[in-house]
């Protein structure tokens, strides 16, 4: 060897025998004498193209430029192999070491294709396991998961894979992390240990074994699990995993009490749980603090202590408003509030409900909830508060909310947005009771709008389809008939609204529109009687001054003058009732004197 290295000047110069100039080469190269490796395989490529160490030179050659940072160089090297000795072993290492060069300059796309290539008809089974654990590891940072678990698995039908895992700690966390990720958890478990096993000196050491007892935490193993994160505690004091390891001890007590686990000290977080958190809540980890702070809510909440629980996370809502757990925080306060919500809402206590809400509205802008949104929207609904109850149900909007929305919108006088409303819904839903009520609200929807013909048309069906009989659907049916002036059609609606009907205020407005019916068509003693009827369940309602003037009009009609006299003159209703009475009665009193004027010719 030193005899070759005294000799390189002389064999280059002279190009040397076949066989020492590759030597010389080779000699360099394992020496690290890149440079003066560089110089022997160029000329040993220049004058002997056609040996067979030629793919070997070129390669090395490659791998020397790589080495010495020419990386143009190199990859010119690498494709002069690949394409002037195609059928080289050599070509295989050649894609892989170019597949390196694209990995370090971040174009996973193209390692991953120059590593398929390496893969291609590869002999050799230890460049097969690190082409396929290469190509798993690109897939990881592609987040393609499933893709990466493929080359792995087939990294590991190798018998040669452990041995290469052992000596690539990167590989083997990524491997641990993809079983983890999948749900493999004992195979993660089994991973991290080994890791562990081998590695406990690394910096990586202490988040293996956490990552270890997580996974026997997944699985089930509960007890080995403690005692795993027990080692934790032992072997790295105050570090990050040491608290993230007192966070699980404390996690595992609340979830699987009373286990076989000695009281001793290094226990203590699995027997007091709450004592834990608390301490947590106060360490110098942001995130850790805030989870520690949330666990102790949620404590409160398993435990039925509802209030305590929504005092905590509201709490921790106006400490953290910047906090990453924010929404969860949120989430969580609403489970909290709905057990005291429901109880309430059992007892129809709802101005409770409604302060309950108010207090809490800041965090509650978007109630995920839907049960628990319905529940307070339906309160403001009961105490006449439409507008809040609105915007609550529009934030909730299922299927029985959009009916209620569209019953808010009819009080509201907003008919235009009912019938944009529930035309859509009543397409696409069949629930029977729901397209009802919708079909309901719609109708009159319409109906105030002047949309008669449509409205009467869904009323109609509501009688025939939904075989709903009753007294409100003929009512404002024969109100639609009679805006369409079809009187007749209207006061057989009427009737039947009447017959359907036990409320005496109802009853007497059914009676008094028909009478309305009944004057219009002329048919004044039928008005009459009909007046008479609304007049003995009137008891002094805002109508009755209207129903006495009709009645007096009705017997003009029938050419009772003094009848129609008698009723005139006992409208008290305020001026202008009086008013329009005595001109009646005038213009009574004038026919009257025309009728003896006219009979003396």
């Amino acid at each position: 060897m030193l005899l070759l290295l005294t000799l390189a000047p002389t064999i280059l110069a002279k190009s040397g025998s076949k066989k020492e100039l590759f030597s010389l080469a080779e000699s360099f190269y394992k020496a690290g004498n890149f440079k003066e490796a560089a110089k022997a395989y160029r000329a040993f490529i220049k004058n002997y193209p056609s040996s067979n160490y030629a793919p070997q030179a070129l390669f090395h050659l490659g791998c020397t430029y790589k080495s010495l940072g020419k990386i143009d160089e190199a990859k010119a090297s690498f494709d002069q192999l690949i394409k002037g000795y195609p059928k080289s072993s050599f070509v295989n290492y050649a894609y892989y070491e170019q597949a390196v060069l694209a990995y370090e300059s971040k174009k996973i796309d193209e390692t991953i294709k120059l590593l398929r290539k390496a893969l291609n008809n590869c002999k050799d089974k230890k460049l097969a396991i690190k082409i396929c654990f290469f190509l798993g590891n690109c897939y990881v940072d592609l987040n393609n998961y499933l893709a990466a678990r493929g080359f792995y698995n087939e990294a590991l039908a190798n018998d040669l894979a452990k041995e290469y895992l052992r000596k690539k700690p990167e590989t083997y966390l990524r491997l641990a992390e993809l079983y983890f990720t999948y749900g493999d958890f004992e195979k993660a478990a089994n991973a991290y240990l080994e890791i562990y096993r081998i590695y406990n000196k690394k910096p990586f050491a202490a988040s293996a074994l956490v990552k270890a007892a997580d996974a026997l935490f997944r699985c089930g193993k509960y007890t080995q699990a403690i005692e795993t994160y027990a080692q934790v505690l032992k072997h790295y004091p105050y570090s990050e995993e040491f608290w993230i390891s007192r966070f699980h001890l404390a996690d595992i007590g609340e979830i699987v009490p009373n286990l076989d686990i000695p009281s001793t000290p290094i226990y203590k977080d699995y027997w007091n749980p709450i004592e834990t958190y608390q301490e947590i809540t106060r360490i110098p980890m942001p995130e850790l603090a805030e989870l520690a702070y949330l666990r102790i809510g949620s404590v409160f909440l398993k435990k039925g202590n509802y209030r305590k629980a929504v005092e905590t996370f509201r709490d921790f809502l106006s400490t953290h408003p910047t906090s990453k757990f924010v929404q969860d925080a949120i989430d969580l306060l609403q489970d909290a509030l709905s057990p005291i919500i429901d109880g309430f809402y059992k007892e129809k206590n709802y101005l409770d409900i409604v302060k309950i809400y108010e207090k809490n509205r800041l965090y509650l802008k978007k109630i995920s909830n839907i049960s628990l949104a319905t529940k307070i929207a339906d309160s403001y609904y009961y105490l006449g508060f439409y507008e809040r109850a609105l915007s609550i149900y529009k934030n909730s909007l299922s299927a029985k909310n959009i009916i209620k929305v569209a019953d808010i919108y009819n009080k509201k006088g907003d008919y235009a947005n009912t019938i944009s409303l529930l035309t859509p819904f009543i397409k696409s839903h069949h629930q029977k009771d729901l397209t009802y009520n919708a079909l309901n609200l719609l109708a009159y929807a319409l109906y105030r709008e002047n949309r008669f013909e449509q409205a009467a048309c869904i009323l109609k069906k509501l009688v025939k389809e939904y075989k709903k009989d009753k007294a409100d659907i003929y009512y404002l049916l024969a109100k639609c008939c009679e805006r369409m002036g079809k009187d007749r059609v209207a006061i057989k609606y009427f009737k039947k609204a009447i017959r359907k009907s036990n409320d005496k205020r109802f009853v007497m407005d059914s009676y008094l529109n028909m009478a309305n019916c009944l004057y219009r068509k002329k048919d004044y003693r039928d008005a009459l009687n009909t007046y008479k009827k609304a007049i003995k369940m009137c008891n002094g309602c805002k109508e009755e001054n209207f129903i006495f003037y009709q009645m007096a009009n009705c017997y003009r009609n029938l050419k009772l003058s003094n009848e129609a006299k008698v009723v005139y003159k006992g409208i008290k209703g305020g001026p202008f009732w009086e008013r329009i009475s005595a001109n009646a009665i005038e213009d009574i009193n004038w026919e009257d004197k025309y009728k003896e004027f006219i009979s003396l010719f």
